[in-house]
């Protein structure tokens, strides 16, 4: 009893279904479709920054709950992106250009099946001296306050060294840098910050000589 002049339908109730298909000339076509409910819970999902940089080996963690009974990671046909490793926990990729990438994981349940994507925007990593230091971590302190804020806030950065630094403010929607600081000649920065920019999710990013660090901020 069920009929539709659209060509997509929702059917909610598990069965078989006769399709009779008729168009503007009068030509007809049939086929079948079985409808199943599966009482199975599937999910799929994976964390990952956002933001990377060239040349940067980057963790992509299975975090699906419950553990699927089958997974596959989809990964661009790229060349400009390698497989360094890939289980079912984990998948680590390198990009050797900047770029966005979109990558996804398929996880599987009996018949059914789920997508989880997200993006991942690699960009071109600054140019610094070495200072000589081998402590680990060479960034002792990346603090934001307040956070969230009104673009008015203080960054605080703390080296084992003295070393240049660069500060790098972007949107997290739109990747677009907002903002781009560099400061060199210590070991311990205070800068602040006071931005007229709209409310939204941000990442500030830290790269120095030894080591890259990324801080979410949220602007009220």
């Amino acid at each position: 009893g069920f009929s539709a002049s659209t060509s997509k339908v929702t059917l909610n109730n598990p069965g078989t279904y006769w399709v009779k298909v008729t168009d503007s000339r009068g030509c007809i076509g049939l086929d079948t479709i079985s409808i199943k409910r599966s009482p199975d819970v599937i999910s799929s999902e994976f964390v990952v920054s956002t933001q990377a940089f060239k040349g940067d080996k980057v963790s992509f963690v299975n975090i699906s709950n419950p553990i699927p009974k089958g997974l596959e990671w989809l990964v661009p046909d790229n060349t400009d992106v390698s497989v360094i490793s890939k289980t079912d926990s984990m998948l680590i990729l390198q990009f050797s250009n900047t770029g966005n990438y979109e990558i996804s994981l398929k996880t599987k349940s009996g018949d059914c099946e789920k997508l989880f994507s997200q993006k991942i925007s690699i960009i071109e990593g600054g140019s610094f001296n070495n200072p000589g230091t081998t402590k680990d971590p060479f960034i002792k302190e990346f603090s934001v306050f307040p956070n969230p804020n009104t673009g008015d806030f203080n960054v605080k950065v703390g080296l084992q060294d003295q070393s240049k630094i660069k500060l790098s403010l972007m949107n997290i929607i739109t990747r677009e840098i907002i903002d781009s600081k560099e400061q060199s000649g210590d070991k311990q920065y205070n800068i602040p910050y006071h931005l007229s920019i709209s409310s939204g999710s941000y990442m500030l990013i830290l790269e120095t000589a030894m080591g890259n660090r990324i801080y979410k901020l949220i602007v009220q």
